[in-house]
C-alpha cells in the first residue's frame, strides 16, 4: 500500500523537478528517493514518470494521481500538528499581522476582552501589507494574519473569511476628476492610480481592478495549520469576526 514517505518522494520530485533535487531538499539520498517513487509505481501498478529525457516528466497516471498525492500529505500534516498539539500549553505569546489598510476601530477593547480571558497572554501586532502577512504567516513570525481576500494562498495556511468593508474611490480636491463626472470605466484609466503594494512590488487580487463604483473586499483571517486548530486560535478568529462586524456597522 501506499506509504507517506512514497508520496512525499514523489510529489517533492514533481514540486523540484528531479530526484536529485528532491533528495537535497528532503535530505535523503537521491537512491532512496527513486525507490520510493518505483515502489509508489509498483503499487499503483503503472508508471508515474517518463524518465527517457534528463529530467522525469509527469505521465498521463502520474498527472492524475498527483492532487490526490498532495492532499494526502496536507491530511498527513493536519494530523500530526492535531497529535503534538493535544498535551501542548497553551500559547502565552502570539504574533499577530493586520493590513494596514483594515480599520479596526475597536481593537483595543479586543485586547482587553482577550487579556481577561487569558491573563499571562502576551500579544505583539503587526502592520504590513496582505502579501507580506501571507508571508509572516508561512515563515512562523507572526501567527494569525487579517488581510484582505487573496485568491492565492500556500497550501500549508488555513483561511476563514470574518466580514467585509466597503471601499470608495477617493482623489484630491485639487485632482481633475474633481470637475468632472466620470461616466464610464475608461475616464478613470486616463488618470494615476494609487494603490498599495508589498515590500516585494506585489499587488493583493483585489487592487487590480478598477472602478468608479464601491468596492467591496472581503477580510480573511489566516492562521498556519499547526495552529488553527487550538481553541487560543478558534477564540481569535472569533473576536475578529466580531471587530469587523462592529466597524461595518458604524
Amino acid at each position: 500500500m501506499f506509504s507517506i514517505e512514497q508520496l512525499e518522494a514523489f510529489v517533492t520530485t514533481v514540486d523540484l523537478g528531479s530526484f536529485s533535487a528532491a533528495a537535497r531538499h528532503l535530505k535523503k539520498a537521491q537512491s532512496v528517493i527513486s525507490q520510493h517513487v518505483m515502489n509508489l509505481e509498483i503499487d499503483a501498478a503503472t508508471a508515474l514518470f517518463d524518465r527517457t529525457g534528463r529530467y522525469p516528466v509527469l505521465t498521463k497516471h502520474g498527472k492524475k494521481l498527483l492532487p490526490f498525492a498532495k492532499a494526502t500529505l496536507l491530511q498527513h500534516q493536519r494530523l500530526q500538528n492535531t497529535a503534538l498539539g493535544l498535551f501542548d500549553n497553551p500559547h502565552s505569546e502570539i504574533s499577530i499581522a493586520i493590513d494596514e489598510g483594515i480599520p479596526l476601530v475597536r481593537i483595543s477593547e479586543a485586547v482587553s476582552q482577550l487579556s481577561a480571558e487569558i491573563p499571562n497572554l502576551q500579544l505583539e501586532f503587526i502592520s504590513a501589507a496582505s502579501i507580506d502577512i501571507i508571508d509572516l504567516i508561512e515563515s512562523g513570525r507572526a501567527s494569525v494574519g487579517l488581510i484582505f481576500s487573496e485568491l492565492d494562498l500556500p497550501e500549508r495556511i488555513d483561511f476563514e473569511c470574518i466580514g467585509a468593508i466597503e471601499f470608495d474611490v477617493y482623489v484630491s480636491t485639487s485632482h481633475p476628476l474633481v470637475k468632472e463626472k466620470a461616466s464610464n470605466i475608461d475616464i478613470l484609466r486616463l488618470h494615476r492610480q494609487l494603490i498599495i503594494r508589498s515590500r516585494n512590488t506585489q499587488s493583493s487580487t483585489f487592487q487590480q481592478a478598477l472602478s468608479p463604483d464601491i468596492w467591496y473586499a472581503n477580510i480573511d483571517i489566516i492562521q498556519h495549520q499547526q495552529y488553527s486548530h487550538l481553541p487560543l486560535f478558534q477564540r481569535l478568529r472569533q473576536v475578529f469576526r466580531g471587530l469587523v462586524r462592529d466597524n461595518k456597522q458604524r
